[in-house]
């Protein structure tokens, strides 16, 4: 009998890196170029952490557009394709940059993301809870 082959899943950190606004474009190609602003969904820091059980979720907060574009690039991470990738969403009036890195197993994926989330770039606390719907885990400031 043959063994089953087996991929060892990975959490997937998602950081924002970077947020652009072309106003040179939306100004040229948009009918109203005042209501038009840099991205509001996203900060500059703020990261999500996608759980290696369930990696095809969107974490809760998360831009539904955005998701769409990086999605497959998540569950690529997830499933041990490479360590990081920096990419972005496919707006291109204000395009958003991302890094997914691979979060390591060695002292567990939750105490590697509270170890590695107080990052200055927060401020204050951070807190992080899986909402009962959700697999995704969703970190935020206090």
């Amino acid at each position: 009998m043959r063994d089953k082959l087996t991929t060892k899943w990975h959490p997937v950190r998602i950081t924002v890196l970077k947020k652009h606004f072309h106003k040179d474009f939306v100004e040229q190609y948009t009918a109203k170029p005042e209501d038009w602003t840099e991205c509001r969904h996203f900060q500059v820091g703020q990261e999500f952490v996608v759980p290696k059980e369930v990696p095809w979720q969107m974490p809760e907060g998360f831009c539904g557009w955005a998701w769409a574009d990086i999605q497959k690039l998540v569950l690529g991470i997830a499933r041990g394709a490479q360590d990081v990738f920096v990419t972005c969403c496919t707006d291109g009036y204000r395009p958003v940059i991302f890094k997914l890195e691979k979060v390591q197993d060695g002292m567990g994926w939750m105490a590697t993301t509270a170890a590695q989330m107080s990052r200055p770039a927060f401020g204050g606390t951070l807190r992080y809870s899986v909402p009962p719907d959700r697999g995704a885990l969703r970190l935020r400031r206090s």
